[in-house]
């Protein structure tokens, strides 16, 4: 199931947003990524009756900083990577990683 994401908003918006989907579709976001300027577009996937989906966590990956340092932080963390891509935040295109 593909849903639209308005990328004029700001990630933590878009965390509530893509959350809120979640549960009330009882699927798991798999994929994020910019589509047609503003709009961003979430992949999720339906899961099993019963199964808990773990928390989402959008992290905004400026250009000076390395996704191999975010991971590492997020690892030690105990959540682990489902995507890194370009999405739109507050209508300006940057990379998004997602953690759970």
């Amino acid at each position: 199931m593909d849903a639209q994401v308005d990328g004029n908003t700001s990630l933590d918006e878009q965390q509530r947003a893509i959350s809120y989907a979640e549960q009330v579709n009882n699927a798991q976001l798999v994929s994020y990524q910019k589509g047609a300027a503003p709009a961003n577009y979430a992949t999720l996937q339906d899961m099993p009756l019963g199964q808990k989906i773990p928390p989402l966590l959008l992290v905004e990956v400026p250009i000076a900083t390395s996704i191999g340092s975010v991971v590492a932080t997020q690892l030690a963390a105990g959540k682990h990577l489902v995507f890194y891509s370009a999405a739109y935040v507050g209508s300006v295109e940057t990379k998004v990683a997602g953690f759970r």
